[in-house]
């Protein structure tokens, strides 16, 4: 999927009016087959994955050669996107924390939930679903009880790798808040709602 958006941005690129094309002169040499530079940012966006449904029911897979592979440019693409209902952060093996609302927006659509990890190999982007087997609300360790006044659920999706399929979501490295002042620059990551994620518009 990646390599198809960016074909279409290196075109549009091209075609940008010739005012402007002064400061893309060099297009033709970027290297294309990356996805950037390592930095902080990119390595927790990672462990960061889009959780939603689908409006269709799902087969489950046991090996690569039974997977129905849909690319960027099928006729047909939208029909199989996910519609996203929030982010999750892969904490542990099998586990993924989100917000309450997220797993309340999954139960309210009556269908099952998923989250979709991304396979990355030559600057090709493949992702794949895997399903939501429960949903876990935070419970005070001080009662002992759910506090509903944090907004705050752990999902369990034992996704497992396969021959040629590998489950590659990296458990996040969790920081230390208390050394965060006033003041000090953060980054907010995550999917945003619906299906625009993955459509293609160029004009």
């Amino acid at each position: 999927m990646a390599r198809g958006l960016i074909g279409k941005v290196v075109s549009a690129l091209r075609w940008y009016p010739r005012s402007h094309t002064h400061r893309y002169k060099d297009v033709d040499r970027v290297q294309w087959n990356s996805l950037g530079r390592e930095t902080i940012t990119s390595e927790v966006g990672r462990s960061i994955v889009p959780v939603g449904i689908y409006p269709f029911d799902l087969v489950p897979f046991t090996s690569l050669a039974a997977i129905p592979e849909i690319s960027c440019d099928h006729p047909d693409m939208e029909k199989f996107l996910m519609n996203i209902v929030g982010s999750a952060i892969q904490a542990g093996k099998g586990k993924l924390v989100t917000c309450a609302h997220v797993a309340e927006a999954l139960v309210a659509s009556r269908r099952k939930g998923y989250i979709l990890a991304r396979l990355i190999r030559d600057g090709t982007v493949r992702y794949t679903p895997y399903p939501i087997e429960a949903a876990y609300r935070y419970a005070d360790p001080r009662t002992d009880k759910v506090n509903p006044s944090v907004d705050l659920v752990v999902l369990i999706s034992t996704a497992k790798s396969i021959p040629g399929l590998p489950y590659e979501i990296p458990v996040v490295k969790w920081g230390d808040s208390s050394r965060l002042g006033v003041g000090d620059p953060v980054t907010v990551g995550g999917y945003p709602y619906g299906v625009a994620m993955f459509k293609l518009h160029f004009r």
